[in-house]
């Protein structure tokens, strides 16, 4: 699995992959968690896990629910050790405020639930034909 990834590997981490394992006297990763890990340490900057956390907290639902939740879990995802309720926190208080005020009502406890509920109550609201969820009436 690990030499099937690094097929996708280019530019620097092609060399770094080949570097490890040409350089290596017994296997150079033992498992994908040592791979996935040595991975990280030469290529991510310092303190990226502080950048990433400060990401979510800072962006906010312009567009669709869907796009919203979709950008936050993939910085989510990247996230090492997030508590659930971080989670949940943060993607609250990035959501629009009727939004926001429902879905806080409702106190999910899990992220799960909090996307759940924030789809719903879109939905419900502002359909799922407008797509930038303007306030204003179709004529």
């Amino acid at each position: 699995m690990i030499h099937y990834a690094a097929t996708g590997f280019e530019d620097a981490a092609l060399h770094w992959f080949v570097h490890k394992v040409k350089s290596a006297t017994v296997p150079a990763f033992t498992d994908w968690k040592a791979f996935a890990k040595s991975l990280k340490e030469a290529f991510q900057p310092p303190h990226y896990q502080q950048h990433l956390r400060q990401q979510l907290k800072q962006i906010c639902q312009t567009t669709t629910i869907q796009e919203y939740g979709m950008h936050y879990r993939n910085i989510m995802g990247q996230i090492d050790n997030m508590n659930e309720l971080d989670k949940v926190l943060y993607f609250v208080d990035g959501l629009r405020s009727a939004t926001k005020m429902e879905v806080s009502y409702q106190a999910p406890e899990t992220f799960k639930d909090a996307w759940k509920l924030a789809i719903r109550y879109n939905t419900a609201i502002f359909g799922t034909s407008r797509p930038n969820f303007s306030h204003q009436s179709q004529a």
